[in-house]
């Protein structure tokens, strides 16, 4: 957890955090514990078929009254993570996701659970989302294997929802 410490970032998503039990194992001995990560941190513990989401939140950071948002939404177990908070007095929500890699659930993913997970429009926060959505955006974006059509349904719901920017995009 030093390289988390020590950047200039101030939250965290991670991705294949294991089941619960092994989180806060793997927390412990990334942090190193005692004194350990000396944030706050809200995850989502994975299944047989999920492996868990985290968010990291550094104490010196502008969000403030960090809280996790119970996700009561079938298929959101160790999917999505959700923090509401707020940013220099704006309210704002941080998503951390971890998309299925089949595209038959994914289709399922992007239609029903992860819409249900996010905050309504009439909330009007700031909507902060990362994570690993196993897909990719553009044909550009693939090397090696042809690409399929399995994109299509995170394409379909970034256009819909207006979503900013890709950041692995002209790396």
């Amino acid at each position: 957890m030093d390289w988390a410490a020590s950047s200039t970032a101030q939250v965290f998503f991670l991705q294949e955090c294991h089941q619960a039990e092994c989180l806060w194992q793997w927390a412990e001995a990334a942090t190193g514990a005692k004194p350990g990560w000396r944030g706050q941190w809200f995850y989502s513990p994975g299944t047989g078929h999920s492996q868990g989401c985290l968010v990291l939140v550094k104490p010196s950071t502008i969000l403030q009254g960090c809280t996790q948002v119970q996700l009561l939404v079938d298929g959101a177990q160790g999917r999505v993570v959700r923090v509401d908070a707020e940013i220099a007095g704006r309210p704002a929500s941080l998503v951390c996701v971890y998309a299925p890699a089949q595209p038959a659930q994914r289709a399922a993913f992007f239609g029903a659970c992860l819409p249900a997970c996010l905050p309504h429009a009439t909330e009007r926060r700031v909507l902060i989302m990362g994570g690993d959505f196993n897909c990719i955006l553009s044909p550009d974006d693939k090397v090696g294997t042809p690409v399929g059509s399995t994109s299509q349904h995170t394409e379909d719901w970034v256009g819909s929802r207006s979503v900013g920017v890709d950041s692995w995009s002209g790396w």
